[in-house]
């Protein structure tokens, strides 16, 4: 949606989050490392 390519470009135009970045989103049952961000999603390495 609009929504989460809006979302996508304030995250990478302010680097909230990086490659490398260790992140945790209880949420979604999902902590680990970033690996990837792209247009819609970020992927992460979840330990």
């Amino acid at each position: 949606t609009i929504l989460n390519i809006v979302a996508s470009v304030t995250i990478t135009a302010n680097r909230l989050v990086r490659v490398g970045d260790w992140i945790e989103a209880p949420a979604f049952g999902a902590d680990g490392d970033v690996i990837d961000i792209a247009l819609h999603t970020v992927k992460v390495q979840n330990w």
